[in-house]
This record gives C-alpha cells, structure tokens and sequence, in this order.
C-alpha cells in the first residue's frame, strides 16, 4: 500500500513538473514574440522618421523617430527588470 502511494504521489509530481515545463516553454514563446512586434514597430517609427526628416519636415519626423529610440529602450528596460526580478 504504501509502495502504491510513493508510485502514485510520483507520478502526480512528475506530470506538475511536465505541466511547468511546458508553461515556461509557452512564456518564453510569448516573450519572444513580444519582442520581434516591438522591434518591428520601433524599427517602423524610426524609418518613418527619418524619412519625414528627410522630406523637410524636421520636427514631426524628430518626434516620431524619437518616439521610436525611446519607446524600444524602454521595452527593452522594463523587460529586463521584469524578468530579473521573477528570478
């Protein structure tokens, strides 16, 4: 009996230990994602910048181009806070 519980309690601790394996897999996936989205919208605001900038309307594309540079670092700060913190 008590050889039955030890292989019962094992089992349910292995399918937990699955089960938070493939969380951390799928978080990963979504944390990822994230950032190729991010990466492409700043990379976009930029090169929309630039090239107001470059059409004479220096001040719209500075913000736009700015807007860009800041909200990347600031994507890639608050993950990496985030991320150091969960650890």
């Amino acid at each position: 009996m008590a050889e039955l519980e030890q292989s019962h309690r094992h089992e349910c601790e292995n399918k937990a230990l699955r089960q938070n394996i493939e969380n951390h897999k799928a978080r990963n996936l979504e944390v990822a994602r994230g950032q190729r989205y991010g990466l492409v919208i700043g990379l976009t605001a930029i090169a929309a910048g630039a090239a107001l900038a470059f059409n004479g309307h220096g001040l719209p594309g500075g913000f736009i181009g700015t807007g860009g540079v800041i909200g990347l670092v600031a994507a890639f700060l608050y993950s990496h806070r985030k991320t150091s913190t969960k650890e």
